[in-house]
């Protein structure tokens, strides 16, 4: 059994080595012989696909974390013109408040001129000629503008000169 175990080993290794030499000088394609079965031709189609689907599949991961990165940067940008736009409406909000705030300051600012109109208007034009004199410049032009023009040459022709000049030259601006 030995003996036979050894003949056909050598008989195996000489198969082998003359398979090698006919490989080696060309004679004897064996890459060829190897490719030509059914089942090697599959299988290298197989690979083949296999390399493709997975160099498709790279590819489609790095676009993929392209993608997500450009999300995250628009994600942030997108937080910042919400943070933008709250901080206007916030400065809208603030400028709206002012401007209420300062119209109806300026009601109020109004409604006590006119009510100082009245006032004057029933007074005696002497009368609120020294009262005139007396006031800030500004306050009196104030009450001027929304007096009659009757109403005013009398308490001017009753103010002295001096005050009479200034208070004319201002209503004229």
């Amino acid at each position: 059994m030995i003996k036979k175990a050894i003949y056909i080993f050598l008989f195996l290794f000489i198969a082998v080595y003359i398979v090698w030499a006919l490989n080696l000088f060309g004679i004897l394609q064996l890459d060829d012989v190897v490719t030509s079965t059914p089942y090697v031709k599959e299988r290298m189609k197989t690979d083949k696909q296999y390399d493709r689907m997975m160099n498709d599949y790279y590819k489609l991961e790095n676009a993929y974390d392209e993608l997500k990165k450009e999300n995250e940067e628009l994600k942030s940008d997108l937080n910042q013109v919400q943070n933008t736009l709250e901080q206007k409406d916030e400065k809208i909000a603030s400028l709206e408040e002012k401007y209420a705030n300062l119209q109806k300051s300026q009601e109020d600012e109004k409604q006590r001129i006119d009510k100082l109109v009245k006032i004057y208007e029933n007074m005696d034009a002497e009368e609120a000629a020294n009262v005139m004199a007396d006031l800030k410049m500004e306050t009196s032009l104030e009450i001027m503008d929304e007096l009659k023009d009757e109403h005013v040459a009398e308490i001017l022709m009753n103010m002295p000169k001096e005050t009479a000049v200034t208070l004319t030259e201002r209503l004229r601006e």
